[in-house]
């Protein structure tokens, strides 16, 4: 059961709004792994580099939607699985219609979010 206050209302404009913030990120950040970009596995950052991976481009989507005056309650980092069983991080938003959640061109399973949005 979701508390009040952590959902929000996925109005048309919010819908557009979030799909905007997705379709930005997902069009302007170069997809690297982390060994590639830091040398290192599992690091979590904003892509300020311009590159980053599927954490990375979830924070940056979070960051962007509160920087619009979204409630940071209501913005979640997700791990899943791609279809090949590959762990893969998503931004989730608790709507008051249900869960949505942002993602890159990569398909999530749909198993890993049931009964949400995928945009």
């Amino acid at each position: 059961m979701t508390k009040p206050g952590r959902q929000v209302v996925l109005t048309p404009e919010r819908m557009a709004e979030l799909q905007k913030v997705n379709h930005h990120v997902n069009s302007t950040i170069v997809e690297v792994t982390d060994l590639e970009q830091y040398g290192r596995e599992d690091v979590w950052a904003l892509p300020t580099s311009g590159r980053g991976d599927c954490e990375d481009f979830a924070i940056l989507k979070r960051k962007m939607l509160i920087e619009r005056g979204w409630p940071a309650s209501v913005l979640s980092v997700t791990v899943g699985a791609t279809a090949q069983g590959v762990a893969h991080a998503v931004l989730t938003v608790s709507t008051a219609q249900g869960a949505a959640s942002t993602r890159q061109p990569q398909p999530v399973h749909p198993s890993a979010f049931p009964n949400g949005t995928h945009l």
